[in-house]
Parts: structure tokens; sequence; C-alpha cells
């Protein structure tokens, strides 16, 4: 099965477990919309959305810029595994996301939000899972 993964090296293990099952994948850390356009060319059947800007502090400090890599990046995303009807599984859980404390979280659970709605809206195929000893069981119900 063709998969991509956003990552930024921090999950190296699941990726290689992932090679290890026979799976054909790619990995990008860049949610760019012409980036996302040309891996999309790829046919991906399952995306596996793990890349967001992380660091509290700096969120603090740079709140656009985590909106934009958090939020508008999976925007993107979503658009582009819409636009090609790929399976989306999604680390997180929009349900929990009620009170942000940090620019950090806001972006995280903006973009969880919004990758529900896309679930609810368009009929789209997301899974959330909260942590990756999940993820097992999760590709093997797509």
């Amino acid at each position: 099965m063709k998969i991509l993964v956003t990552d930024d090296n921090e999950h190296k293990e699941l990726i290689k477990e992932l090679e290890q099952q026979g799976h054909e994948i790619t990995v990008t850390n860049n949610l760019g919309s012409d980036h996302l356009r040309k891996t999309f060319e790829n046919q991906p059947e399952i995306c596996i959305h793990l890349l967001q800007a992380k660091d509290n502090k700096e969120s603090k400090e740079k709140p656009l810029s985590f909106m934009e890599a958090n939020v508008i990046g999976t925007i993107n995303l979503l658009e582009q595994c819409k636009k090609h009807n790929t399976k989306l599984i999604m680390l997180g859980n929009p349900e929990k996301q009620k009170n942000p404390k940090t620019p950090y979280d806001a972006s995280t659970a903006s973009a969880e939000l919004y990758a529900f709605s896309y679930a609810n809206t368009y009929e789209f195929p997301i899974k959330f899972i909260e942590n990756l000893n999940n993820i097992k069981t999760v590709l093997s119900t797509i």
C-alpha cells in the first residue's frame, strides 16, 4: 500500500515498521500547497499526519508561524487528501481540544477541528488516533 507520512524524523521506528510490512512509504516535512501537489502525484492511498510545529515557548514568541505550520499546513494536506480520495490518519483527538493554554495548543486544536470538520462536511475518511500504539489497529481497519 502507498502511504504518505508527514513527519520531521521523530517517528523513524514507525516508518521502518511500515516499510518492513511491505508498504511503499513517502515521507515529507513540507506541507506547502505546491509541494503537496507534487507529492500527491504518487497517489498515496493513506496519509498518516504526524507533523506539527511543537515548541510551546517559541509558539508564544511567534504565534503566527505556528498557526501557518499547524493549521494552514493541515488544511493544505486535507485538500490534497480530499482531491485524491486519500484516507487520512491523524494524531490527535478533536473532542478533547477545549481550553488551549498556548498558541501551540490553539494551533493543534484548530488543525484537529478543521480535520474533524472535513470529515463531517465532505464525508471524508479520517481516523483520529491519540497515540501511535493504535496505528496497527487503525491500518487494519482501512
